[in-house]
């Protein structure tokens, strides 16, 4: 009989990992050894991707042009600081900006948080930098 360790499945040809396959799976590929691709369900989230969020999709793109990891930032952090973004964007100050389009209702709400907020931003720009300057 054959260990766990000894099973080698082959694998259908043109069978991929899709585009976030690593280097150890790419060389198991080209083995022709089966390998279960892994993506982060943390990142998916993060990034407004799983489950579809377009309002996670714009704070993390706001926060990466800040020069923040947001996938360094807590859980609770992140998704209050979502809340706080969607409160400014559905409820701005003047209601006229009710009738304005997304992208620059998305831009004001973005203003008036970071003007809101700016100490924890701060403070997340100090500890959860993502490197470039």
């Amino acid at each position: 009989t054959f260990g766990v360790r000894e099973l080698v499945l082959p694998i259908r040809r043109g069978s991929t990992c899709g585009a976030s396959a690593s280097a150890a799976t790419a060389s198991c590929l080209a083995r022709g050894i089966q390998r279960r691709c892994f993506t982060s369900w943390w990142a998916k989230w993060v990034e407004g991707v799983n489950p579809d969020n377009p309002s996670a999709r714009t704070v993390f793109r706001y926060l990466k042009a800040e020069n923040i990891d947001p996938y360094l930032l807590p859980r609770d952090q992140l998704d209050l600081f979502r809340k706080y973004f969607l409160m400014k964007r559905n409820y701005p100050k003047p209601m006229e900006m009710r009738e304005k389009p997304d992208e620059e209702r998305d831009e004001r709400a973005w203003e008036e948080l970071k003007e809101w907020k700016a100490g924890e931003i701060n403070e997340w720009k100090a500890l959860y930098s993502a490197g470039k300057k």
